[in-house]
This record gives C-alpha cells, sequence and structure tokens, in this order.
C-alpha cells in the first residue's frame, strides 16, 4: 500500500501533447481519448494525400485505441500510466516498441534520463525505473518515406477486451533494382511473454530481403521458432498464439504490398509482386455495419390489454438507476456484512481451521462454520436431495466451498479478515471433467434418464450408411447483472425476514428453516425484482441465504451477504458441460432411420438440479426431427467442481446440438444440403416423439416456411457460394435450424401456480402472485391480464413483491411457465370477483367507472378480494416405462444466419439473422420480441464465444479446480458488436394455443438455441476452406482459437504441420 497517492492531471505541462522535430512528444497525464483525438486532427489538418507517411503511425495508434476498453476508462486513464504497467497485455506497448520510442524520465533533484523503450520493460509488470523516478513523458518518432507502420489485436470479443495476442510491426524499406529491399524491420508482441517482447531473430531476417512472398515464407517459418510457446504457458492456447503471431505478419505483408500498389511503385515485374484480388480483401480486418432490424408481430385486438405493446413496468426505472435490488436497501441499525471462507483445493480433508487472528481484528464479530448450525437444525441443503453441506465439516469437495463465514461492522473488514482465517489440508484425488468421471466411474446413481423407441440395434444393421462421432459442449456462466446477494433481518416478533435475488422464496425459506431448526412460518423470503438470473438464482441463491442466517441467528443481528462477481462465477455454478456419443443411420436419401446417443453431463460435487437438466437434454435431443428408431441413454457425472446449475434452456440446448451436429454429418456424407435434410425430417402433426406424446398443433413446418422466406435462404445460399469461390482468406457460411421446446416443468409437482388479487374502492387493483419479476416483464404481462378482466387502464393495476407470506409454496419462476401459471391464476382470481361484481354492474350506468362500481360493492359487503391456483393439467412421465406426457405444449421456432469469417485469425461477423417464432397469440409482443431478441443473442454467446476455463489436464497453468475465467476480464459475453448487422423477428400469426392463457406461448428458453444457427453458419464456412469437405469435428463454442486451428495453411504448418490439433477444452 501507498501512503500518498498524486493526482497530477490538473497541471497543464501534465497534459500537454505536440509534435515536435519529427517526434509526437506525450505528456505523462494525456489520457488515451486526449491522444485519439490529437491524432484525428493531425490527420485532418495535414495533407491527405497518399503520401503522408505521418499517417502511418497515427492510424495504427488509433486502431489501437479504438478497442482499448470503453470510452469511460480512456477518458481518465493516461497513455504513461498505462506505458508504465508494463502490462504484457497492453494494445499499446508493441506499437511504441516497434517505433523505436523513448522514455523521459526525472528524478527528484531534477535529474533527468532518457530510456530507450526496448530497455525499458524489465520483467513481467516492471519497468527500468529507480525508486524517486517518475516518467516525464513518451516520446515517438513519426514515420519517413517507406517507413510502413501497422497494429493488431485479436481478441475473443472485438470491443472492450484483452487481447490474445497484439502487435505492432515497422518496416523500412528501400527502392533498389532489385526491388524494394528491407532496411529495418522491427516487429514486437503483446500476450506472447512476461512483457512486451519484440521479434528480433524475425527482424534480424529480414533485413537486407528483398521484400516478396519468398521473403515472407521465411520470415514465417523464422517467426514460428521465435514465437512458439511452450505446453502450460499460461494463457493457453499456445498453436492459436503462435498461428496469430504469422497471421498478423501476413497480413501486414499483404498491406504494405497493397500500399507499395497504392503508391504506384513496383510496375517492373522486379519492383514488387502483382497481388490478386482476394489477397487485396485479406489484407483488412472484417468490415462491420451498424446494426440493423425489423421485428413483426401480429397487431392486438382494439379496446384489449392483452396483446398490446404495454412498456414494462419497471423500464424507467431501471434506464435511470433508480430500481431499487438487495444492495439497494439501506444499511439498518447493527447490521453486518459477511465474507465467505472458501476452499482453496478441489478435494482434500480438512485438518484445522484458525480463525483466530481473524476474530480479533476491530470491527470482526465473529467466525462461523458447521459448528454454529443449532443442534435442532441440520448442515444440508440441496435442490432435489439434501447432499450439500451448508459449511464444509470434514473434508472438501470443490474450490470455493464454504467452509465458514466472517461476519464484520464494514464489508471492507469482514473480506480481509475471511483472507486471514488459516486453513490445513491434506490433498486427495481430484475429479474434474467428464473424461475423468467416466474413467473413474464416478456418477451420481440417480437420475440416469433413457429413452428407446423401436428397435435401433435392427434398424442400425438395414441402414446403408452408419456413423459415429463425438460433440463436446461446454458450459455457461449465467452473467446476471445482480449478483447473488441475500439480507437477513429480524421483526419484533424475533420472525426471519430475507430479502433475496432469488427465483425460487419458497426454496429459499424451506432450506433456511430446516438449517437452523425454525418452522417454516417463522421465516419470510421477499424479493422484489431480481436483477437478472437465467436460471442461476432458481436454486443457487438458497445456500446464499442460508450462509447469512446461521450468524444472524446466532447473533440476532441484521446480516448482508453480497457476492463479488469472481466469487460469483467460482462457486456457484455455471450451465452443465455435456459430451455427447453418437452413431446415426441413414441411407442414400439423406432419410435418417435410427440415431444411438449417451450423453455425459459434468455435475459438479453435488446434484443440485443436474437431474431434471439431464432429463429436459434426453427430451430434447431429436430437437425438431422425427426419426423411427431412437435410444438415448445419460449420465451425469460426479466431478470436484462447484455444482452445476439451471440455466435458460435447461439442458435442451445440450441434447439438441446433438441432433444438429448428426445432421449436417448426414449432409456431408450424402452430398445433400443440410436445410433439405433438416426440413425433410421435421415434425408433423400427430407424429409421436421418442418419449409417445404425440405432437399436436404442430406449427414446426409453418416456422421453417416462414424463416426460409424471409430469409431468402435459397437464393442468398447461391450468393454465398459465389463469393467464397472469390475469396481464399474471407469465407461466408448460411444455415438454418429448427428448435422444439418442450413447455413445463418435467417435475409434475412444480407445474402449479397461486395469485391473489385484492380490487380497493377506488377501482384499483393490486395482485401478489408467486412468481418473480427478474426482468423478463412477468409482472406487466399480469398487469395487463388483470386489467382486461376489470376493463382498467393497466396503470391502476399493480404487482406487489413477491413474498412467502402472500404467495406459499411457490415454484422456481423457471421453465419459461412464469407467465402460464401466474397469468391463469391471475386471470381465474380476477374472474371470480368480476362474477361477483356482475349484479352491482347491472344496477350501474353503463358508463359508470370501475372505481364508483368497486365503491358501491364494497357498501354491498362484496368480496373485492380472490385468491386462484392454477394447476397445469395431464403432465405425467413414467420413466420405467419410457414414455408420458412430460410437457403440456410444445413452442416452435426457426432462425436463419449468415456469417463472414476472417480464416488468418479465426474473427467472425454476423451478417444477417432472420427468426420466425410460434408464440400463440402473444401477450405483449414487444416483451416477446425483447425475449427473442435476448435469448439469441445468448445464444450466439453460447455456441460462438462465451468458454469456461478450468483448471484441468486441457490447461495445466491453472491451478487444478479452480475457475480461471472468473470475470469480465478473461470471460466474455456478445457485446453491442457482436448483434447481427441484420436482425430480423418476425411472430408467427393465427397459432393460438388452446392451452395457455389467452392462447399465447411460452417465450424465455425456445429461442436461445436459435443462437446455434451462427455456430452451424460458422462450421459452413469452414468446410468451404478446407483442403477437404468432409464432415469435421467442431466443439462447442465455436471461439476464434476453434474457428483458426479449423483451417490449414502455410501460417498453421509452420506451427503444428499438417495436422491440425482439435481444440478440446473444460467440459
Amino acid at each position: 500500500m501507498h501512503e500518498y497517492f498524486i493526482d497530477g492531471s490538473a497541471i497543464p505541462s501534465f497534459r500537454k501533447i505536440f509534435i515536435e522535430n519529427g517526434t509526437l512528444h506525450i505528456a505523462p497525464a494525456v489520457t488515451l481519448t486526449e491522444l485519439r483525438q490529437f491524432l484525428a486532427d493531425q490527420m485532418k489538418m495535414q495533407s491527405s494525400v497518399v503520401g503522408d507517411w505521418n499517417h502511418e503511425l497515427f492510424k495504427a495508434i488509433d486502431h489501437q485505441l479504438r478497442y482499448f476498453a470503453g470510452t469511460q476508462i480512456r477518458n481518465v486513464a493516461s497513455v504513461v500510466g498505462n506505458l508504465v504497467t508494463a502490462s504484457p497485455t497492453s494494445d499499446l506497448n508493441p506499437i511504441w516498441l516497434s517505433n523505436k520510442s523513448v522514455v523521459k524520465t526525472i528524478k527528484a533533484g531534477g535529474v533527468k534520463n532518457t530510456i530507450p523503450i526496448r530497455d525499458f520493460f524489465l520483467s513481467y509488470r516492471k519497468v527500468r525505473l529507480d525508486a524517486g523516478e517518475v516518467i516525464a513523458g513518451l516520446e515517438i518518432p513519426l514515420c519517413k518515406e517507406f517507413e510502413f507502420v501497422q497494429s493488431f489485436k485479436q481478441a475473443r470479443r472485438k470491443e472492450d477486451d484483452i487481447s490474445i495476442v497484439n502487435a505492432g510491426f515497422r518496416l523500412r524499406l528501400k527502392e533498389t533494382s532489385n526491388g524494394f529491399v528491407v532496411k529495418e524491420a522491427n516487429l514486437a508482441f503483446g500476450c506472447m511473454a512476461i512483457k512486451p517482447i519484440a521479434a528480433m531473430k524475425t527482424e534480424e531476417f529480414l533485413v537486407n530481403k528483398v521484400w516478396n512472398r519468398d521473403t515472407l515464407h521465411g520470415a514465417l517459418h523464422v517467426l514460428s521458432d521465435e514465437m512458439r510457446l511452450k505446453p502450460g504457458t499460461p494463457g493457453g492456447m499456445e498453436t492459436y498464439r503462435t498461428t496469430l503471431c504469422l497471421s498478423f505478419l501476413t497480413r501486414y505483408y499483404l498491406r504494405v504490398t497493397s500500399r507499395l500498389v497504392e503508391l504506384g511503385k513496383g510496375k517492373s515485374p522486379l519492383m514488387l509482386e502483382e497481388l490478386s484480388e482476394d489477397e487485396l480483401v485479406a489484407a483488412q480486418e472484417l468490415p462491420r455495419k451498424v446494426s440493423t432490424g425489423s421485428q413483426d408481430a401480429p397487431k392486438a385486438e382494439p379496446n384489449y390489454q392483452v396483446g398490446n405493446d404495454a412498456m414494462h413496468q419497471s423500464a424507467e426505472l431501471q434506464v435511470c438507476g433508480e430500481a431499487k435490488f438487495v444492495d439497494d436497501l439501506p444499511v439498518c441499525e447493527g447490521e453486518l456484512f459477511g465474507a465467505l471462507v472458501l476452499s482453496t483445493k478441489p478435494h482434500a480433508r480438512i485438518l484445522r481451521v484458525d480463525a483466530t487472528e481473524a476474530v480479533r481484528m476491530e470491527g470482526v464479530e465473529g467466525f462461523f462454520d458447521h459448528k454454529s448450525i443449532p443442534v435442532n437444525g441440520s448442515n444440508r441443503v440441496g435442490a432435489a436431495i439434501l447432499d450439500e453441506p451448508v459449511f464444509a465439516e470434514d473434508e472438501v469437495t470443490c474450490v470455493g466451498q464454504p467452509i465458514g463465514i466472517i461476519v464484520a461492522k464494514t464489508k471492507e473488514v469482514a473480506d480481509l479478515a475471511a483472507r486471514m482465517v488459516k486453513i490445513s489440508y491434506e490433498e486427495l484425488p481430484a475429479i474434474l471433467t467428464i473424461d475423468d468421471a467416466v474413467k473413474e466411474q464416478s456418477f451420481f446413481e440417480q437420475p440416469q434418464p433413457s429413452l428407446h423407441r423401436g428397435n435401433v440395434d435392427e434398424a442400425m444393421k438395414k441402414c446403408e450408411f452408419v456413423e459415429s462421432g463425438e460433440m463436446r459442449m461446454g458450459g455457461q456462466e449465467q452473467f446476471y447483472l445482480e449478483t447473488q446477494a441475500a439480507l437477513v433481518q429480524y421483526d419484533e416478533n424475533d420472525d426471519m425476514i430475507i430479502y433475496a435475488s432469488t427465483q425460487c422464496p419458497a426454496k429459499s425459506q424451506k432450506m433456511v428453516a430446516k438449517v437452523l431448526g425454525l418452522k417454516q412460518n417463522q421465516v419470510i423470503v421477499r424479493t422484489k425484482r431480481v436483477g437478472g438470473a437465467f436460471g442461476g438464482k432458481e436454486f443457487r441463491n438458497m445456500p446464499i441465504c442460508c450462509y447469512s442466517a446461521v450468524p444472524a441467528n446466532a447473533l440476532k443481528r441484521p446480516v448482508r451477504l453480497i457476492y463479488e462477481r469472481p466469487v460469483d462465477m467460482k462457486t456457484t455454478g455455471q450451465r452443465h458441460p455435456f459430451v455427447g456419443k453418437y452413431t446415426v443411420g441413414f441411407d442414400k436419401s439423406g432419410k435418417i432411420q435410427a440415431v444411438d446417443l449417451v450423453l455425459y453431463s459434468n455435475g459438479g460435487h453435488t446434484l443440485d438440479c443436474s437431474g431434471p437438466v439431464i432429463e429436459r437434454a434426453v427430451f430434447h435431443s431429436e430437437n425438431a426431427y422425427f426419426v423411427p428408431n431412437f435410444r438415448v441413454d445419460a449420465k451425469i457425472c460426479k466431478t470436484n467442481l462447484p455444482p452445476n446449475t439451471a440455466f435458460r434452456g435447461f439442458g435442451a440446448p445440450q441434447g439438441m446440438i446433438m441432433a444438429e451436429t448428426m445432421i449436417d454429418l448426414v449432409s456431408k456424407k450424402t452430398g445433400i444440403p443440410s436445410h433439405i435434410i433438416r426440413q425433410q425430417h421435421l415434425y408433423q402433426e400427430g407424429q409421436t416423439t421418442p418419449y409417445l406424446m404425440e405432437v399436436k398443433n404442430c406449427n414446426m413446418t409453418k416456422a421453417w416456411d416462414k424463416m426460409m422466406e424471409m430469409s431468402d435462404y435459397v437464393s442468398r445460399r447461391s450468393e454465398v457460394e459465389a463469393f467464397n469461390k472469390k475469396n481464399r482468406f474471407r469465407k461466408r457460411g448460411i444455415a438454418c435450424i429448427p428448435v422444439k421446446f418442450g413447455i413445463s416443468f418435467t417435475a409434475t409437482f412444480l407445474n402449479q401456480g397461486s395469485s391473489l388479487v385484492h380490487v380497493y374502492q377506488d377501482g384499483t387493483v393490486l395482485v401478489s402472485i408467486g412468481g418473480v419479476e427478474m426482468g423478463q416483464g412477468l409482472h406487466t404481462k399480469v398487469a395487463q391480464i388483470a386489467a382486461d378482466v376489470f376493463g382498467i387502464p393497466i396503470g391502476d393495476v399493480r404487482v406487489a413483491d413477491t413474498s412467502t407470506e402472500k404467495i406459499p409454496n411457490n415454484s422456481p419462476t423457471a421453465a419459461s411457465l412464469g407467465s402460464d401459471l401466474y397469468g391463469m391464476a391471475t386471470l381465474m382470481a380476477c374472474e371470480k370477483i368480476a362474477k361477483r361484481l356482475e349484479p352491482i354492474r347491472a344496477v350501474n350506468a353503463p358508463d359508470a367507472s370501475f372505481g364508483d362500481i368497486a365503491n358501491d360493492a364494497y357498501f354491498a359487503r362484496v368480496n373485492l378480494s380472490a385468491q386462484a391456483f392454477y394447476r397445469i393439467p395431464d403432465i405425467l412421465m413414467d420413466w420405467g416405462k419410457k414414455h408420458g406426457t412430460p410437457f403440456s405444449y410444445f413452442t416452435f421456432g426457426a432462425a436463419c444466419s449468415e456469417v463472414e469469417v476472417d480464416l488468418l485469425t479465426g474473427t467472425s461477423n454476423v451478417l444477417r439473422s432472420d427468426v420466425a417464432m410460434d408464440l400463440g397469440k402473444s401477450l405483449n409482443p414487444a416483451i416477446d420480441i425483447g425475449q427473442v431478441e435476448g435469448a439469441f443473442l445468448q445464444g450466439i454467446g453460447l455456441f460462438t464465444m462465451e468458454e469456461m476455463v478450468w483448471g484441468d489436464a486441457e490447461h495445466p497453468w491453472v491451478p487444478r479446480g479452480h475457475l480461471q475465467t472468473s470475470g469480465p476480464g478473461t470471460y466474455k459475453i456478445p457485446g453491442f458488436r457482436d448483434v447481427p448487422e441484420s436482425l430480423n423477428i418476425y411472430l408467427l400469426k393465427d397459432t393460438a394455443n388452446p392451452l395457455a392463457v389467452h392462447r399465447s406461448k411460452a417465450v424465455g428458453e425456445p429461442p436461445l438455441f436459435l443462437g446455434s444457427s451462427v455456430f452451424f453458419a460458422i462450421k459452413e464456412a469452414l468446410y468451404d476452406a478446407r483442403t477437404t469437405k468432409d464432415f469435421f469435428t467442431l466443439f462447442s463454442p465455436a471461439t476464434c482459437e476453434r474457428i483458426r486451428m479449423s483451417v490449414p495453411d502455410v501460417c498453421t504448418e509452420a506451427v503444428v504441420g499438417k495436422e491440425l490439433p482439435l481444440i478440446k477444452g473444460s467440459f
């Protein structure tokens, strides 16, 4: 810790930036934004003719600044501040290195010094500065004639992301009779060592060589050896990172050569080799337009609230930042703050826990562990079975497992004290991946669901073709904006009141009561709203409530426990990774006759909701396709990771990706386009699923046909083929994907919901439901339903905060069922009251207001309050017989996506996506379209970008069992730039659903899988780029690494030879 911090940003001389004597001078407090603006002004003022060489440097710097962090950070972060941190990932330092910059310093007493930039970086985050020495400025020489400066950056996400590799290149060429000869070469890279480095051997190789393809190819091999990373290098992606270095040099060659052509030089063949049209295109990065789109939905019927685009009831509060969440609640008297003491080992015996030093700290009120739980309580909780310790006892079974909790008067003290608790371990063998678990036969005994339809073995024998393979799909972090949170308080009766960010208040109530040995009516759980959940708070908020309740109960004081993002990501679980091993039998027409599939999920160290997740994966493993002979078996792997949990889609995307992979294989083996294979297998009315449920009101073909029409797929596919014939370094792909998503909880008992409606004398209405508002618009839709029944404006209806004291025993707000359950229950309750009001209406004037009627009803002693309970009928699955009706109905949809891929770097851009959804008669088209768009983008993230990296055999540089991608710095969700350039949503018309409230359909989860259309479009592009067009395996997500390392070329051959590695991951 430093004793003093001095802010020099207000000193005028510290903010100077100017050009003098051919040098760009940057003072120590110049911000990144100021530098970028200065460069833009200079390029406007100076001549814009081709020969203005200063633009070379300015454009290279601006290129990196454009994607450097976000605007807010660029506005305050200084150029020199970034320099002195000596970050090996800095996007600017390679430019300074490659341009022979110098660092000007000054010491106490005024002694000045000049340090060449190549001598400035010493090691990781260390620079050549003595004690008392500070940087006075940075000086960068401007470019001279025939000096070419370029910068490069490759990241997981284009904007606001840390580089995987970055670079700054500078060459000085001289025109000779033999061509252009390299006189100076400076190649600098970031992210390839513990500090920014120069490729000195490659620089040496280039000097005095003629600038041509032979020189490039020779330089690539030298650079490959020089930048080769050893297996296990921190950051991983070793072969990809080295390949990127070569790809950057290749692109640099193309850019410099094209610039020379532009300058009018090299007219003689001896002077310069001409570039082809596709090489000129490859010299540039993928272009990106501003996103546009369209939304087409059925119009609402006149005079009805339901079906209107009513604004989300919390919209104005949320966009103004005034919406209240758990941590916004004011601190009350005597309140304490909690911080968990977490395991640092994936599997170990606990030998000793010593909190002595921690509890002695000023402000610490205590350390609580399993011994602090009341004798009549329990140290076991769980979503399905009670297999999860609240606090570890003698053994820890994953990193991040809570061992205890510190409570203190401030959060800062609690966090510091938690780190001071000393724990001694005896490490035990750990199982971390699905492969580990299969090898060790480590599975949860139940459930192990399976479905068998037809005679798969006999059908396989009769098939013309039988192919087998494996598909892997990684996990995904929910990344809700509001992290897990709980605030425990007491009322005057010593009843416990918990404010929780949860999807299931009743589950938290039940488990807290069990842990503390209380009756459930002594615990009240309230949820005003949840700042995002996506399934991650269906069950994983329940332990947070228990952790904070234990010290609150012991001390009888309020306790607040709010997770920091890294703690949340490391401990609460994600979407389940899956491995599918499949065999598919088919004929030459592409007709699939039989499928044999085995699914494995990584459940983590406790069961949580892995059972119903893998059941839903099994139910959806054929996606939208009828296959006469179908067998699927599934197992949940027990590993030493935090329990993986619910996430939007709840296992269905993992099952569906297996079906689509098999479709892709059949297409490539038969030579029949994949859209034809898909179309000929789509479910038709009356066909049955592998669990023998009849598909009724089947709008699958209708959604598919509308998608094909709106996307103009057939003609665009021809355009893609024409584009690919002209381009070697860029490829486009287009793919169509359907979805059939079953609606209801597969656990029958959960398909229930209640609503309590009060009408007041002034005609306003208050509705209480068991459902939780988490941004999905549930409260708005419920208000619309109530307003319609009473014929009042939606503004006269308020939906109260969810609370177990109003609606008991509520099911989780999940499975896309919120509107189905609570909308129907609210409709039933309102209709009860409306029925009672009919005699009052009859004696009132036709134009009497609802307030007048409610007031008269009060004086007539009519009950203006009603409760209703709704349960979805006819839901039952018999796993013993392997058939049943696990769903009320299906939501159908289809999407087409077109992408463009930069083969040199693996960057992809979604050019257009068209989505057609069958949502019945939408309750609120604006909210539903928002759900479709959000789910689709989350699906793009799942299948192309978001990758969990754990410390396992594939990532030996990460401590075993630890999560490396534990925050926004390393884990990337889609940004604005990742929205398709054109995103078009269409809601089918005339598809009313007779099985849900107001003939609507559930919307939250079904569109997510349609994001895989981007994955398969990328794969189509890669097929065109590969030397052989045969089927190949591409695991999900299709990250830039997997894309680049799927295409062989001179760069990959120099790094790995002719055989490309299959990029695996944490599964």
